[in-house]
């Protein structure tokens, strides 16, 4: 099939299907909106398990009376592609060229891909309009990107502020909460001790805070020490009772990922410790004990982690101990003593390290006490002048030093080295860091146009939104009740620019629609990369001036994040395009898009239109190997898709896809798609045999079904209706079981097996035969346009043979029919009660049959005769001939009895035709059936 499935998809498109699809459909539409996919490499197993999901959802619905105008869509700008220019530019030693030139490349680099996916798609049976993709550099996207920025601007919804946000230093840019990855990472772990120097209570005198921070590095940037106002605090005289040397455990550099040369704590304490019996100049000892305040729930495993005896001595809230201050630990610098309600008793000690300019909370604590927000880091990761003796330093490398200087002056308690869960860059897999910068942001929380952005859209999500899984409301509802202020800006050149503009005299950033409109203008007819080509005085029109009274202004260099950009394809595309329509009816993605695309979509909608985007949000897990490991290079178990579409034919993929409970993770290796293909071929091979015995149907008149052949066609009416229902409920891997199932038993096994002597020993007329092979083209039909939606080549190509024997089917193409129903009139309750019976009858037998097969008294079923013993309730209205066709079997006798077969060899000898054994075979040694059947094929 796999070699056929290439001419199938040529005819697919000369014939324009997409086209013929939605004029077969005009009165209703189902819009399912494509999220976009990154244009940087050939397409890999996920991106073929979206697409295709996508296209069974589409043909289903195009199948059951639906026009599905279904636009696919690339995401195109990112730093991915301008980190691979920037990569090629480097190898060839060319110099960076102009932003304006360099953005030109990246969008051939982009389109180029964007080409080669297109194809890569189609070849999967993917039915789209893919003359008329969306691209997110197309300039009519592009507009509408910054027409929807502009909704949220004079919304009332974006602002510019100096705030901590995720930083990536290796892409030196800014990153929103959907571009954080979580991932195992060792850091150093110290606790060191602040020295209160102004106390709220006497019981305080001489004490110290303890505080613990994984974050070394950051301590430049302390300016108070957090306590929690509701939780008890400890004030307790201690003693050491731990040397040195298990003191400064760490066993590895005190800092994950401290280039080489950096020293490491272990390695200084040990030293210290031989040079020394008295630790820094003190005695052994001296330098740990002494009055310490903790949290009082966790007083007994930090002490206990210090190796410090203890005793407390006073205990008081974190209230009172709020409006002591603190000495910083190595600087001449106070750090006063705050109450933050998000300090915990989970970890730490209940007394939390401050630095505003590196942390979201740390920064709403620094604006509520007007702390100052020092931010001793650049773009690069590298400490600046204002760390003071460490500036220079990579973070990384700051930590050892900075420990050292910890250790130096005695404010060291303990270092480790700990193992936990760390924010990376989604796209260089590298640790960042929280940097205060300033940056445009979405605001959550303030009152605009259409309320708060977080209310509404948790309020959506719970009332207006169905989730598929359930569990998904409950996963996006946490997401965004939790997150911050959405950073839309970009320290990078491939992107949708900002469209700010600032008064050259005041600085102001300028808000009036005059400003946005005249850029949106511009882009509409040019692309975005006029904002990079001309000035602010050729973008806008003469006369805008700032509220100051400024005409001169500048532009912004920020570009918005990929995430704005995709999020706004529903005013882009559903809301612009005529042939769909906004909200739309399905969201189809991989559940990692409850933090991207399924959230930027409804905070744009929300904040521009006050609605969400999407009726149904539905979600499918990973490909992972099958011992459940992420597929991966380095694991040197990815599935090449290319490779198994040209050796497994796409319908095996589309069957694996289909298969699996797409909504967990699904299970894909070389052994999984071989046992897949081998499925998919007992369905296909019961097909062909089904289809080879209608070769001489006669279509000029509909015969009579017997009761056997109608037993089989009621049958077919449960799995229609039970496909039906797996359909409408996205159960795709129902469908494909139960038809695996219904192939297998119900046909090859039972009826197709029992059938074969009527097809091919009884005269072509026989009304018998001629009864089975009209209950074939219902199955065959039947089952062919079931799963139309999920095999695609195949079908269409069994469904060519069957309009041969079959005038009444009009199509050209098998997806253009609508899906069978459940045809009440064929379904026969009492003879599916009776053919129940019979089955009973026939494992009784068949097990009987399996001994004497195993003993060598019976080469095959048809030389037995069977004497049945058997309840009359088991065998009322069954005769001996009818049994002897259902089992296949020489002869039946009936006795009444517990149910029981004894079975033996038939008498008589055997037809050489039908293989049944007869006492009254003529000359030619066939039976009296098989001589009038060869009399009359004469």
């Amino acid at each position: 099939m796999a070699a056929r499935e290439p001419e199938i998809l040529r005819e697919m498109t000369e014939q324009n299907l997409y086209a013929k699809l939605l004029k077969k459909n005009k009165q209703k539409k189902y819009v399912l909106h494509d999220g976009p996919p990154y244009p940087n490499g050939d397409i890999h197993l996920g991106h073929a398990l979206n697409k295709t999901l996508k296209d069974i959802v589409n043909r289903y619905m195009a199948m059951t009376g639906r026009a599905t105008p279904y636009i696919p869509g690339w995401d195109c700008h990112g730093l991915p592609i301008e980190t691979q220019l920037l990569k090629d530019l480097k190898k060839a030693q060319k110099p960076i060229p102009a932003k304006a030139e360099f953005r030109q490349g990246c969008q051939e680099y982009a389109l180029g891909y964007v080409e080669k996916q297109r194809e890569q798609f189609q070849r999967l049976g993917v039915l789209a309009d893919w003359e008329n993709p969306y691209l997110t550099l197309q300039p009519e996207y592009e507009a509408e990107t910054l027409r929807a920025f502009k909704e949220l601007a004079v919304n009332g919804y974006v602002y510019k502020g100096n705030k901590p946000i995720h930083w990536c230093m290796e892409c030196q840019t800014a990153l929103a909460e959907a571009e954080i990855e979580y991932a195992e990472h060792k850091s150093p772990s110290i606790y060191m001790k602040f020295k209160l120097l102004q106390t709220t209570d006497e019981k305080l005198k001489n004490a110290s805070l303890i505080v613990w921070t994984t974050t070394p590095w950051t301590m430049p940037a302390n300016v108070a020490v957090a306590v929690n106002p509701e939780m008890n605090y400890v004030v307790c005289e201690a003693v050491t009772s731990t040397p040195l040397s298990d003191r400064y455990v760490v066993g590895e550099a005190a800092s994950a990922g401290a280039s080489t040369g950096s020293a490491t704590v272990e390695a200084e304490a040990a030293t210290a410790a031989a040079a020394t019996s008295t630790p820094f100049g003190c005695a052994q000892g001296k330098q740990f004990s002494g009055r310490y305040v903790v949290g009082e729930p966790l007083a007994a495993r930090v002490f206990q982690e210090l190796g410090l005896e203890y005793k407390i001595t006073a205990v008081l809230t974190g209230q009172e101990l709020a409006g002591s201050v603190s000495k910083h630990p190595y600087l001449d610098r106070q750090s006063p003593v705050v109450c933050a309600e998000y300090v915990t008793a989970e970890d730490g000690t209940g007394c939390v390290h401050i630095a505003p300019g590196h942390g979201q909370e740390d920064h709403a604590i620094g604006l509520k006490y007007d702390l100052p927000v020092l931010m001793p880091v650049d773009e690069k990761g590298i400490l600046t002048q204002e760390a003071g003796q460490f500036a220079g330093l990579k973070v990384t490398d700051a930590n050892a030093k900075i420990i050292e200087r910890l250790r130096e002056l005695g404010t060291l308690l303990k270092v480790k080295t700990i193992t936990h869960s760390y924010p990376h860059c989604w796209r260089c897999k590298n640790p960042v860091i929280f940097r205060a910068t300033p940056q445009w942001f979405v605001a959550m929380d303030k009152t605009g146009k259409h309320g708060a952005i977080r209310a509404k859209a948790l309020a959506a999500i719970k009332n207006q939104i169905k989730w598929l899984p359930d569990w998904g409301q409950n996963r996006i509802y946490t997401m965004i009740e939790k997150r911050p202020d959405w950073c839309i800006s970009r320290q990078r050149s491939w992107g949708i620019p900002l469209p700010i503009f600032y008064c050259a005299d005041c600085g102001e950033a300028q808000f009036a629609p005059e400003f946005f409109d005249a850029v949106i203008q511009q882009v509409q007819k040019e692309g975005s990369n006029v904002w990079f080509t001309k000035s602010a005085a050729e973008i806008l029109p003469a006369g805008l001036r700032c509220q100051c009274g400024g005409q001169k202004f500048r532009q912004e260099t920020d570009i918005l994040d990929v995430w704005f950009e995709s999020g706004a394809s529903q005013a882009a595309v559903l809301r612009q395009r005529p042939e769909l329509y906004w909200p739309a009816d399905l969201y189809l993605e991989g559940s990692d898009q409850h933090r991207g695309w399924f959230h930027s979509s409804l905070l744009l909608s929300i904040g521009c239109y006050g609605e969400p985007p999407y009726k149904t949000a539905l979600t499918h897990g990973f490909t992972v190997d099958d011992k459940g490991r992420k597929l991966s290079k380095s694991l040197g178990n990815t599935v090449d898709i290319q490779k198994t579409i040209n050796t497994f034919g796409a319908d095996v993929v589309r069957f694996w896809t289909a298969s699996v409970d797409f909504k967990n993770d699904l299970a894909v290796s070389d052994s999984i798609l071989k046992q897949v293909q081998e499925y998919y071929s007992k369905i296909r091979n019961t097909w062909r045999f089904m289809l080879s015995n209608l070769s001489d149907y006669r279509t000029a008149e509909q015969a009579e079904l017997l009761p056997v052949d109608k037993w089989i066609v009621s049958r077919l009416q449960g799995l229609v209706g039970e496909i039906n229902n797996a359909y409408q409920n996205f159960d795709f891997h129902r469908i494909c079981h139960r038809a695996h199932e219904f192939c297998a038993n119900d046909l090859s096994a039972v009826y197709l097996d029992l059938q074969k002597d009527n097809l091919y020993c009884n005269a072509p007329d026989a009304p018998e035969r001629r009864s089975c092979q009209e209950a074939l083209k219902i199955i065959l039909l039947t089952l062919v346009k079931l799963l139309t939606p999920i095999l695609a080549y195949t079908c269409e190509d069994i469904y060519k043979h069957i309009k041969q024997i079959a005038p009444e089917e009009k199509a050209e193409f098998v997806v253009l029919t609508d899906l069978p129903q459940v045809r009440p009139e064929l379904i026969d309750k009492a003879l599916e009660e009776k053919y129940a019976r019979v089955l009973k009858i026939r494992d009784e037998v068949y097990k009987a049959l399996e001994t004497q097969r195993a003993e060598k008294v019976l080469a095959s079923s048809t030389e037995a005769a069977v004497t049945l013993y058997a309840p009359a309730e088991l065998v009322k209205d069954l005769t001996a001939a009818e049994l002897e066709n259902f089992l296949i079997v020489s002869r039946v006798v009936i006795q009444a009895g517990a149910l029981k077969a004894e079975v033996r060899k038939a008498a008589g000898e055997k037809c050489v035709r039908c293989w049944r054994f007869f006492e009254n075979l003529n000359a030619d040694q066939i039976c009296p059936r098989c001589a009038a059947a060869v009399s009359g094929s004469r």
